[in-house]
Order: structure tokens, then C-alpha cells, then sequence
């Protein structure tokens, strides 16, 4: 797992700002499970290159785990609890 500061570092600001959104739905959802709709976030404005991005960062990091459920939509899922509560405590969510 790669340190958590490294992995914001790297990333742009449309990328943090996705990130600290989807960081903040995956608190709300039941059992940190989370269905993806990538079109619905281009229409909130994120570029589906910085969708996929931060997704796949999240993955490297074994933060979470996500699963292609449909062409547009990605089934995301926690597995590492302490590495998604360190990353959440560094950018300050919630």
C-alpha cells in the first residue's frame, strides 16, 4: 500500500475535489458499498478521465475495490478501513 500523503500529492485539483466527493458518499452509503454512474457525475461537472482516475488510485492504494457493473457504472467497495479512515482524516472530510 502506498502512503496516503503521496497519494494526494499527485493528484490535481478537479481529482481532490472528486475525491473528497465520492470519500464523503462512501461515508453515507450502507456497508461502504457505493454503485458508480459515471454519467451522472459528467453531468456534476467531473470529466470521466478524472472518474477513472481517481478510482483507479483508490485501487492501487487498496483503499478500495471496484468492479465494472454495466459500461457506465462501477460498483465501488471499501477493503482497506484504516487506509480510507487515514485518508479521510488527511483531506479533512466530514
Amino acid at each position: 500500500m502506498r502512503d496516503v500523503r503521496n497519494l494526494i500529492v499527485e493528484l490535481t485539483n478537479s481529482e481532490k475535489d472528486f475525491l473528497i466527493y465520492i470519500l464523503d458518499k462512501l461515508i453515507k452509503a450502507k456497508g461502504y458499498k457505493l454503485i458508480v454512474l459515471r454519467d451522472q457525475l459528467v453531468k456534476l461537472g467531473y470529466a470521466d478521465k478524472t472518474i477513472r482516475n481517481v478510482i483507479r488510485l483508490l485501487a492501487v492504494a487498496e483503499i478500495i475495490k471496484h468492479h465494472s457493473t454495466g459500461r457506465k457504472q462501477e460498483l465501488i467497495s471499501v477493503c482497506g478501513i484504516a487506509s480510507f479512515y487515514n485518508l479521510i482524516k488527511e483531506l479533512g472530510v466530514r
